[in-house]
């Protein structure tokens, strides 16, 4: 997230410059009704339907006419926190901590909980749109090679492909 908030590096207009500099998630936490914050772990955010999310800061610059004016940590948002990833308090707890707590030590992490539902990320692949792409299968088959194409206009994407028989046909 760093990496993207370095590339973005800021906005401009006319005479003044703002740049964003360090990014920062705090541990995940709720906003009470009260509107008091406190900590939280993954089984409280499952049992009260919230989101497992920590606060997120970006540090911005403020230019007026190339002189810096100041700088200050601006609240963003709730950015979900994965299960014992590095920013889940989970992951530095020992097995006798986490049954304290009420959670699982077998349970390997790496899923969310967005309003009190585990959800999991999944990677698709699918093929890139107007490009050809040809695979050489084994000998075990009739067919030799595979190419493949994922037409797509103004919307409609038609996938089309083609088969090399092993006789060349």
């Amino acid at each position: 997230m760093q990496k993207i908030v370095y590339e973005f590096g800021g906005l401009e207009v006319k005479d003044i410059k703002i740049r964003f500099d360090k990014v920062h998630i705090g541990a995940p936490m709720v906003k009470e009704a009260d509107g008091s914050e406190r900590n939280i772990l993954p089984m409280e955010a499952r049992l009260r339907n919230l989101t497992y999310a920590g606060p997120l800061y970006i540090t911005m610059t403020k230019y007026v006419n190339g002189v810096r004016e100041g700088t200050t940590k601006v609240f963003v948002g709730y950015f979900p926190i994965m299960v014992k990833s590095v920013l889940c308090p989970l992951s530095k707890m020992s097995e006798d901590e986490l049954i304290m707590n009420n959670e699982d030590p077998k349970d390997p992490g790496g899923y969310f909980i967005i309003n009190g539902s585990e959800r999991v990320l999944v990677a698709q692949e699918d093929l890139a749109n107007n490009h050809v792409l040809v695979d050489v299968l084994d000998g075990s088959s009739n067919v030799t090679h595979v190419a493949k194409v994922l037409s797509s206009a103004a919307g409609l994407r038609i996938p089309t492909s083609i088969e090399r028989l092993r006789d060349g046909t």
